[in-house]
């Protein structure tokens, strides 16, 4: 009977990886791998993960802002594309907080979740009308969580064999204008899939700031070692976030700005005149990245009217979706495969 079951267990990994995902342009992933879809929403965000197995998927945000004359996915390739994933498989899902660029897709994405979390207070969402009729329907809704929660395991956001951890939330108490508190309450979630060849780690931080991060290091020892980190606030940097803590605290083998023209902010910008000086102009503050993919490019915003953004050619594990389109990675332990797509799921150069 073992045999027979593990002869079972090769003949799905075979069929898994040689029939094609409707819909998507790549393999289907093998029954062992994890692998992270990052929309290319604009300064927004909307990042799926099918999770180790067939029947399982956890989907971190989903909303979109602007730059669809930029080359940013309309709301019809959205839900396209997250339906050709999902299927009919069992969806998860975590709303980080209740900003428009997070959840104004969500409803319109056709899903019913088993379980959903939210970041954010639940007065917050009650100003979303049309989200929070959407809400009351659901199954499984947690909210009401205590500011600055510890740290923990949360079994019921498991995915598939992997495991998820809330590292904080509704850390923004006490700040002064209501939109640091909601960007600040964002539920940071960390996606890890334990296997024979290294532990692979993905952290989903919503728009956390500075105040999460610290909420995040008295719940956490750092390092936190991020395989993939998507970037707090889409490489924002004006309320802390993607500071040289976050690369500290993380050490990040891989960055994804889920971002459109406006970001990701470089760390260091040098002027002379009304021109940039290259080479002495910094594009990237997660320096720790790895330094092994193929050429690519990565926007820089300056903040300068007289030159919004540049791109950088880049071999680092960094990406941008305004540059890259739909970013897929793919891993079955420490491992990492990046390819990108255009909006309509097939194959680009990244």
């Amino acid at each position: 009977m073992r045999s027979l079951n593990r002869l079972s267990s090769v003949l799905l990994l075979i069929f898994a990886a040689a029939v094609p995902a409707f819909g998507v342009g790549l393999p289907q992933k093998a029954l062992n791998e994890i692998r992270l879809h990052v929309l290319n929403v604009g300064d927004a965000s909307c990042a799926l993960v099918e999770c180790p197995g067939l029947n399982e998927v956890l989907l971190f945000d989903c909303g979109k802002s602007g730059d669809e004359e930029k080359g940013a996915m309309t709301p019809k390739q959205i839900r396209h594309y997250i339906t050709a994933v999902a299927g009919k498989k069992n969806v998860k899902m975590v709303l980080s907080h209740p900003d428009n660029d997070h959840v104004n897709q969500v409803v319109d994405l056709g899903l019913s979740p088993s379980v959903l979390y939210l970041g954010g207070g639940k007065e917050d969402y009650q100003k979303k009308k049309e989200l929070w009729s959407w809400l009351q329907k659901q199954k499984s809704v947690k909210v009401g969580f205590a500011p600055g929660s510890s740290a923990t395991k949360v079994p019921d956001l498991s995915c598939g064999i992997a495991d998820t951890a809330i590292l904080t939330v509704n850390a923004g108490d006490g700040l002064y204008t209501p939109s640091q508190r909601v960007n600040s309450d964002s539920l940071v979630a960390a996606v890890e899939y334990k296997t024979q060849s290294g532990v692979f780690r993905a952290v989903f931080p919503g728009d956390a700031t500075a105040q999460t991060l610290a909420s995040i290091l008295l719940n956490v020892k750092p390092p936190l070692r991020a395989d993939v980190l998507i970037s707090p606030h889409h490489g924002g940097t004006r309320s802390g976030e993607n500071s040289f803590l976050w690369a500290s605290a993380f050490l990040p083998r891989s960055v994804i700005y889920s971002s459109g023209s406006n970001s990701p902010r470089c760390v260091k910008i040098v002027w002379e005149g009304n021109k940039i000086n290259y080479k002495k102009s910094k594009a990237f503050v997660y320096q720790e990245s790895l330094d092994v993919q193929d050429l690519h490019l990565v926007p820089c915003y300056t903040g300068e009217p007289s030159d919004p953004y540049w791109f950088v050619i880049s071999a680092r594990a960094e990406y941008s979706t305004f540059a890259s389109g739909i970013v897929v990675l793919t891993s079955g332990g420490k491992k990492m495969n990046f390819r990108c797509l255009d909006n309509d799921g097939k194959i680009k150069t990244c």
